[in-house]
């Protein structure tokens, strides 16, 4: 618990791209937010949140609850484009740390939570969804659950360094520290 609030304030950017994403995704829906908190360091509570008027549509929900993956998944890795562009041409090497941390805390902190899984199920049952809706949902929470005991080996840390590592070198640089 206390290494994980550690490694959320080393890698805070993550999570405040991650409740962005979520208020972007609010707004782009329709839906109005009511509080956000970008950055909490609150053990016993989550690193962030966004508090919005409940969805009426469940695409609202969808888009609301994953919306963050895209967002930061896109964000990391146009980080490392872009690092990879300014190191091919030689001159990115003094901002190389920055926009690698940067980076790789926003695409670390990418996946959608339980609890964002868990609002969209509970919005398809809300909603009296078909089943094939829920056949969806339902396997969208596991997967979101089994990530979260993952993460506790480091695999959001992996995915991060990965999805910046490939941009980097698409741009035919090489990433060195």
């Amino acid at each position: 618990m206390v290494l994980g609030l550690i490694v959320d304030i080393i890698t805070f950017p993550g999570v405040v791209a991650h409740e962005y994403a979520h208020a972007l995704a609010c707004k782009a829906v329709g839906i109005q937010v009511h509080k956000i908190e970008y950055f909490n360091i609150d053990p016993t509570g989550p690193r962030g949140y966004v508090i919005h008027a409940e969805p009426t549509k469940l695409l609202q929900g969808f888009v609301i609850s994953f919306f963050p993956l895209i967002f930061s998944l896109g964000v990391c890795f146009g980080l490392g484009v872009a690092l990879g562009f300014a190191l091919h041409g030689g001159w990115g090497k003094p901002f190389s740390n920055l926009v690698a941390w940067l980076g790789i805390s926003t695409g670390m902190h990418s996946a959608p939570s339980q609890k964002d899984a868990e609002n969209f199920a509970e919005l398809a049952n809300k909603l009296n969804s078909n089943i094939l809706v829920k056949a969806v949902a339902y396997p969208l929470i596991t997967i979101c659950g089994i990530w979260e005991i993952l993460s506790a080996f480091w695999l959001d840390y992996f995915l991060g360094i990965l999805v910046f590592y490939l941009a980097v070198n698409l741009m035919g640089a090489q990433l060195t520290f």
